[in-house]
């Protein structure tokens, strides 16, 4: 466990399963086919029609240089979509990051990406 750069107190502690997480040809397939949704500083292309459930995350190298931050930033976008994954209904989503959130705190980023969800209607708004 280590801490995310930038972000007081912040422990990755949750990343999704390998079968749960989108090949490269399944991402390809979506951004051709999928329906996209957009909200600084995230975007999500979702599956119209799919029934396999499955996550992606993607982030330039011209967003954040380093492998090392994209990593952190991955894994903190994957515990997102893992802590509330049991409300998104059954779609292949991909979450691009649009600019670095390295330094926003956990909490707004979770609230942005959940926002982001509702708006695609994969999920229902919380209360």
């Amino acid at each position: 466990k280590t801490k995310r750069e930038g972000a007081p107190g912040f422990v990755a502690v949750f990343m999704l399963p390998k079968r749960q997480r989108l090949t490269s040809s399944e991402v390809r397939h979506l951004l051709r086919e999928g329906k996209k949704v957009s909200s600084h500083p995230f975007s999500l292309c979702v599956s119209s029609k799919s029934d396999k459930k499955g996550y992606a995350v993607v982030i330039s190298s011209k967003i954040a240089g380093s492998k090392v931050k994209r990593n952190s930033i991955r894994r903190l976008v994957y515990e997102i979509i893992g802590s509330v994954m049991g409300s998104l209904s059954q779609k292949e989503v991909v979450v691009f990051v649009l600019s670095d959130v390295s330094l926003i705190p956990q909490m707004e980023i979770q609230k942005k990406i959940v926002d982001l969800f509702v708006k695609a209607k994969i999920m229902i708004p919380p209360k």
